[in-house]
């Protein structure tokens, strides 16, 4: 599925998790060929959004607006399938420790700011001299 107006380009899959899946006119679904990793697609689908290749093709009045036709017109590289699952597998491992170490890095910043408000509640309440 990806997305037409607003933030154009903007992917996710949907693998049948629900039996019926309804969409509106602007999402535009995308059906891979049997011979293609969805996952690398979705990938590179992220990496276009990121990068501003939707936003420089998109039709604009106000909203950005990613037709069907431009989405049609727009490049995208088709590796070998082992290379495509190859890519995906090194991408997903590596965010998948870039996961793991903001995930650490936000559990040491929770416990800086308890440590923080401790510190100053117990200074302001005099449990620490603070006095030279």
């Amino acid at each position: 599925m990806v997305s037409e107006g607003g933030e154009s380009g903007r992917t996710a899959i949907w693998d049948e998790e629900i039996k019926e899946c309804y969409i509106q006119n602007s999402v535009h679904k995308v059906t891979m060929k049997s011979a293609n990793d969805p996952f690398f697609f979705l990938y590179t689908f992220c990496l276009y959004g990121e990068k501003g290749v939707f936003e420089s093709v998109v039709s604009r009045i106000s909203i950005a607006h990613l037709t069907k036709e431009k989405l049609k017109e727009t490049v995208f590289p088709v590796p070998p399938i082992y290379e495509q699952e190859r890519i995906f597998k090194f991408i997903s491992a590596k965010t998948t420790k870039i996961d793991q170490t903001i995930t650490k890095i936000k559990k040491q910043t929770d416990l800086l700011q308890e440590y923080r408000t401790t510190l100053i509640s117990e200074v302001v309440t005099g449990k620490i001299d603070v006095r030279t």
